[in-house]
């Protein structure tokens, strides 16, 4: 070899080659990888039977581990009314893809857009060779068309990766099995062993530490008392707790305020005394009044005398029924 000849390719660092040369030398390398992890795949392939009875037991192990397997998402059906759509989260992708075996998964990373955010992904069964690719797409605006904040930006981008992870596993999964694993996991979520009213009690007692009013649990799963709650509705609750808790909805989308026109409280104490004294309300038969001097009321007191004074409201409140939202008689 000559003082200015160069080693072959191969015996020399990545860093140390053309372009050209790197390119083909990762491509190699890759090839080799997947080549190595094929063979593994024949040479060990999974069992179907035995894979499925792995996740079942994982995933039924605790409600706890159930209820994460799962999720809920609030949505208007065509009459108006409230529903929720149901299908497998995030933790049951995981628990399959660990005991399925012989599949690679991999997500490019999230590319921020003006209104949205982007995950790639790709899946690749190595015993089959079938493989797949695809994206999730999560938005990163409000309501209002404002764009979120550099922290709720990153917690979408964490959102969006963990769905594409997530559809990437199903993707090379048998659906049928993905199916079966989740009512299993609804079915472990919502206690079947335990006594409904038991089930029904710890549903609601979770959802007011979040800070929930009972009106709007219910309105969530079109129910008018607790006393209605069936297992479907337990199941949709606890899926909707799993959306929250997985940053794919928020309490406000999942769980809407009710009756927001409706005057409460202190309103509601002022509504009634403009009824009372006439405000508000067209009088039938209304005689005219007789007219007054600038200033001065009919009996010649001051103008505006009619209006409501504080004490007036202040007693009538106290003598009020009305009750605040915590159960209590207002002004007490």
């Amino acid at each position: 070899m000559t003082q200015n000849s160069m080693p072959p390719a191969a015996t020399r660092r990545v860093s140390e080659l053309r372009e050209g040369e790197q390119i083909a030398t990762l491509e190699l390398v890759n090839r080799a990888e997947i080549d190595g992890q094929v063979a593994t795949a024949h040479a060990y392939p999974r069992d179907p039977v035995k894979a499925e009875e792995q996740m079942t037991a994982m995933v039924v192990a605790t409600p706890e581990v159930a209820g994460e397997c799962y999720y809920s998402l609030p949505r208007k059906s065509r009459d108006g009314s409230n529903q929720t759509i149901t299908g497998p989260g995030v933790r049951l992708a995981e628990i399959m893809a660990q005991t399925w075996g012989n599949i690679r998964i991999a997500c490019r990373p999230p590319v921020i857009g003006a209104r949205e955010v982007m995950v790639e992904y790709a899946a690749h069964d190595l015993q089959s060779n079938y493989a797949t690719t695809g994206s999730v797409t999560m938005g990163i605006v409000t309501s209002n068309g404002s764009r979120y904040g550099d922290d709720m930006i990153r917690m979408t981008c964490m959102a969006t990766t963990a769905k594409a992870r997530r559809n990437a596993i199903f993707a090379v999964v048998p659906g049928t099995m993905v199916r079966r694993l989740c009512d299993s996991a609804i079915v472990k979520a919502t206690g079947g062993d335990s006594p409904l009213e038991e089930r029904v009690t710890n549903a609601m007692k979770h959802f007011r530490a979040m800070r929930i009013s009972d009106d709007r649990i219910l309105a969530a799963v079109g129910r008018s008392k607790i006393g209605d709650l069936n297992n479907d509705n337990l199941a949709a609750l606890r899926g909707l707790a799993t959306a929250i808790q997985d940053k794919h909805t928020t309490i406000d989308e999942s769980f809407p305020p009710v009756d927001e026109d409706k005057p409460k409280g202190t309103q509601a104490v002022k509504e009634k005394l403009k009824v009372k004294s006439g405000k508000g309300v067209a009088k039938k038969d209304a005689k005219p009044k007789a007219e007054t001097q600038p200033g001065k009321g009919a009996k010649g007191g001051d103008a505006g005398s009619s209006k409501l004074s504080d004490g007036d409201i202040d007693a009538a409140m106290s003598n009020s029924t009305e009750r605040d939202d915590d159960g209590q008689p207002e002004g007490k």
